[in-house]
């Protein structure tokens, strides 16, 4: 205690926090727990996993009351079950299960469901709640050739003590020995796996004051995330680290009684395994594992034909894809936002509901991604370019609505948005000038980061999430990911006071080009260098109507065409299967991959993908629907689809003769029958349009004019407006 309070003094441990561990060692901590919460007495059986695993949980159980941090309380009976009633008015015994260690295949480590007792829900986290920054501040410190070396706490949540008055709700059955027949009764008295507070109570005594007091004695003296009990202590030599690692070793057994895992002790390197990535110092990149990247892409691919999820499912793969997210280019946490929306309002792990054709597409989005790139990508952009900064407005007020951008490179343009999009909220006009002007620009920054200034903070902090809660953002944050991709550039979207952003604000307002053209080279400004010579780009002043579909990326006007796709000899047919649908075609990720790919020395391997199961009458239907779509204008593909070749066909040829009936009757029971009524009244006017003006009332397949056919049918339509 003497070297905590030591700390104190120095500054290096807050006093709260010495207050709540001094108290915590001396009593036992509560870790949150409101036992006034907890009534009845509740009694639970183990789960499957704990007795299929009974040797390896029975040597954990035994190891734990060999150290006197579980207390063996007698066998499982019904004298003993009278006593326990008799003595509390409110315990539970709850259910134990196991899950395999990583690294120790024959072991199985023990987990405690609280809450399936209540134990969790009665906990107030108040204090105990953190942020887990140790990617992000490896990501930080790990610099271009810097050394890392990893160590594990042995026992962690093990190591603190718990209250008396929490030990009746921290009781649980098991078998003492292999050769058991009758289970006995245990009682924690030290911490456990599974509690809500317990990861916030270690967090305060390990990485707050054990961290803290090392730094007080200089025995710490280089940065160390911690991630849970995991340390990566980061240095530019290697035997510094390593020297600093091993004095840390030996004072906190000495001093606070805290060992570390010889197994998972790493020595400092600049290729690092550390919170299940590879990172690597000398090219700036992390890689998942080769087991959790097959993992997780057999994972995606499963999920992305599954027409149900449970909420634990969707727990676990919300946070699969956060890892996988982690290897990706910024801004991909858009591709969390629909199984987010699933899990609203789920609070039990079994419940389920179906998942959103956008969830599946998610899915299959970010499979095919790790299988492109390997799950490998950059964790810093320090080796990228530095383009010229952005800044971005756009205004609304009764009279008028525009938006503009202004490049210090010179160029700039401004727009007036049409009745249509002048109606939209004025954070989705913000962020739609960022989305025009990284399209009308990006072709600019192949390799580079670009900083874009915004003065409006909602889509800002949206698009420097990479996801927004507002489905009109994350539809545009979604198309700032794609044009990253397609254009290999990073995008760092800055918040600036609208009183600075003095020269975009001109362009967004209605006839104020000269007055910005005055104050554009005010040095106090910062935007023009002084000889910066403006560059009033194609189309200036239009009037700018919103596409009908956002979340997208396709080739707009003024914007200089991208290679044309590669030859279909050349290409990855099997790729293919992962692109999405094609109004999402131009994601195209392939700079970016190659990229990290080059930076790893790693070779390209493309992922397969499974077909989803079940729905045929769905599955006639949409390929119904597909066959029947007439041509239309060509749309923008990515290089896989355009290596696809398709044959016209239809669902009759080459069925056979005992399925056409059964064809024929899901055909034609595929509408209701008010939907019919409307077909039918379509129908009617149709053989109107084609009497009068020549045509065949069939479209022939092949018919270079039903295009033409239709545009009539519809022209008629809209210009003939009596009422019959």
């Amino acid at each position: 205690m003497h070297s905590m309070w030591k700390a104190v003094a120095r500054g290096e441990v807050p006093h709260d926090k010495a207050v709540f561990v001094q108290s915590g060692l001396r009593h036992g901590f509560r870790a949150g727990i409101d036992t006034t919460k907890m009534v009845g007495q509740r009694i639970f059986k183990n789960y499957k996993s704990a007795l299929d695993g009974r040797e390896a949980v029975t040597r954990a159980t035994m190891k734990r009351v060999q150290a006197g941090k579980t207390l063996q309380l007698g066998s499982w009976s019904s004298t003993l079950v009278s006593s326990l009633k008799a003595f509390y008015a409110a315990f539970a015994v709850f259910p134990l299960g196991a899950v395999p260690k990583p690294l120790e295949p024959t072991e199985l480590r023990p987990i405690d469901d609280h809450s399936r007792t209540g134990l969790n829900a009665a906990t107030d986290l108040e204090g105990l709640r953190h942020t887990l920054d140790a990617s992000s501040e490896i990501a930080w410190f790990l610099q271009l050739d810097y050394f890392m070396r990893v160590s594990d706490v042995d026992g962690a949540f093990t190591l603190l003590p718990l209250h008396p008055d929490v030990w009746p709700f921290f009781l649980f059955k098991f078998f003492s020995s292999p050769e058991s027949t009758v289970e006995d009764l245990f009682c924690h008295v030290m911490g456990d796996f599974g509690g809500a507070g317990m990861p916030g109570v270690f967090k305060i005594f390990f990485v707050d004051v054990v961290c803290g007091m090392a730094r007080s004695e200089h025995v710490l003296t280089l940065p160390m995330p911690v991630y849970v009990d995991d340390c990566a202590l980061i240095g530019s030599c290697a035997e510094e680290g390593d020297a600093e690692m091993v004095a840390f070793h030996a004072w906190a057994l000495e001093v606070c009684g805290v060992a570390f895992k010889a197994l998972k002790d790493r020595l400092a390197a600049t290729r690092q395994l550390a919170l299940g990535f590879w990172w690597d110092s000398e090219t700036l990149t992390r890689e998942l594992e080769q087991r959790k990247l097959t993992e997780y892409m057999e994972l995606f691919a499963s999920y992305a034909v599954r027409p149900k999820l449970t909420l634990r499912e969707m727990q676990s793969v919300a946070g699969r894809m956060q890892r996988a997210i982690m290897t990706f280019p910024p801004g991909a946490a858009w591709l969390l936002v629909p199984v987010f929306m699933l899990m609203s309002r789920l609070k039990k792990p079994w419940q389920e509901r179906r998942t959103t054709r956008e969830a599946r597409d998610n899915f299959l989005y970010c499979s095919r991604m790790l299988g492109e790139a390997l799950g490998r990508g950059f964790y810093s952009y320090a080796n990228f370019k530095r383009a010229p900064s952005v800044w971005t407005d756009a205004s609304k007020s009764k009279g008028y609505a525009g938006g503009g951008f202004v490049s210090a490179c010179g160029r700039y343009d401004f727009w007036r948005y049409g009745s249509r999009a002048a109606r939209k909220a004025i954070d989705y006009l913000e962020g739609d000038t960022v989305v025009v002007a990284c399209t009308r620009l990006a072709h600019l920054w192949r390799g580079c980061i670009v900083t874009i200034f915004c003065d409006n903070k909602a889509f800002q902090q949206s698009g420097a999430k990479g996801r927004s809660k507002a489905a009109r953002l994350n539809e545009l944050v979604k198309e700032l990911f794609l044009l990253m991709l397609r254009f290999e550039f990073v995008l760092n979207l800055v918040w600036i006071s609208t009183h600075d952003n003095v020269n975009a604000d001109h362009l967004s307002r209605e006839d104020r080009e000269g007055e910005f053209l005055g104050a554009a080279h005010d040095p106090t400004l910062g935007c023009w260098e002084p000889g910066t010579v403006p560059v009033r780009m194609e189309g200036a002043g239009r009037v700018r109507v919103l596409p009908e579909k956002r979340g997208t990326f396709e080739t707009p006007e003024h914007v200089p065409e991208v290679p044309k796709p590669e030859p279909p000899s050349k290409l990855n047919a099997a790729a293919a299967t992962f692109v999405p649908r094609p109004s999402e075609s131009e994601d195209d990720a392939s700079s970016y991959i190659k990229r990290a790919q080059a930076a790893g020395g790693c070779t390209h391997r493309p992922a397969g993908v499974g077909v989803r199961r079940g729905g045929a009458l769905m599955l006639v239907l949409a390929l119904f629907g597909g066959f029947c779509v007439p041509e239309a204008a060509p749309m923008p593909v990515s290089r896989f689809q355009a290596s696809l070749e398709y044959t016209q066909t239809t669902l009759f040829e080459g069925l056979p003769l005992d399925l056409v009936g059964p064809l024929e009757q899901v055909l034609d029971n595929r509408l209701s029958s008010s939907s019919w009524r409307k077909v039918k009244s379509g129908m009617k006017i149709w053989r109107e349009v084609a009497d009068f003006r020549g045509f065949a009332h069939v479209l022939a397949t092949g018919d270079r004019h039903r295009g033409a056919k239709l545009v009539a049918f519809v022209m008629h339509m809209s210009m003939d407006t009596e009422l019959v």
